[in-house]
């Protein structure tokens, strides 16, 4: 499965509503029988801090379609 965008606004960040997102995207994920999640995100320390806190880690191999509409240039 794919997870390509889940944004919380500034305003709202540090109320739990991405990890209730989250959660509910698993939740969904294993009720799909699905072996992986493809996480597409933005590369800010906050937003990698929160999927490795989910246990993600970084692809093999970069889906670059998906890659490809990030909204900020790369850091790597």
């Amino acid at each position: 499965m794919q997870m390509a965008f889940l944004y919380v606004s500034r305003e709202y960040r540090r109320q739990g509503g991405a990890r209730k997102l989250m959660d509910e995207i698993c939740r969904l994920a294993r009720e799909k029988q699905a072996n992986q999640l493809y996480i597409s995100a933005t590369e800010t320390d906050s937003a990698l801090g929160f999927y490795f806190a989910y246990g993600c880690r970084l692809a093999p191999k970069v889906d670059r379609d998906l890659y490809a509409l990030e909204p900020l240039e790369s850091i790597w």
